[in-house]
């Protein structure tokens, strides 16, 4: 005898949490508001900087790189682990 079970469909929500959010300035790094080219530029890095906003940082300012690691818990893209 075949019994099939019904699985319930669970809808794929939309990350309505991140499109809250909103990158303050594109252009510009948001501690020392040099200008960069978001194409070009690989280095800068985009932090979360209020409760919905995010802005890109140069990676050489103190305590960024600690800080990325922080919210996305991984190394910024193209670091490599020293010791």
């Amino acid at each position: 005898m075949n019994q099939t079970k019904e699985i319930p469909i669970v809808p794929i929500v939309t990350g309505e949490i991140f499109m809250q959010d909103k990158v303050v300035n594109e252009t510009h790094c948001h501690i020392c508001k040099k200008e960069f080219n978001k194409f070009e530029d690989k280095d800068m890095l985009l932090l979360r900087i209020n409760e919905h906003q995010m802005g890109f940082c140069c990676p050489h300012h103190r305590g960024i790189a600690k800080e990325f690691m922080r919210q996305y818990n991984v190394l910024p893209g193209g670091w490599e682990e020293h010791v």
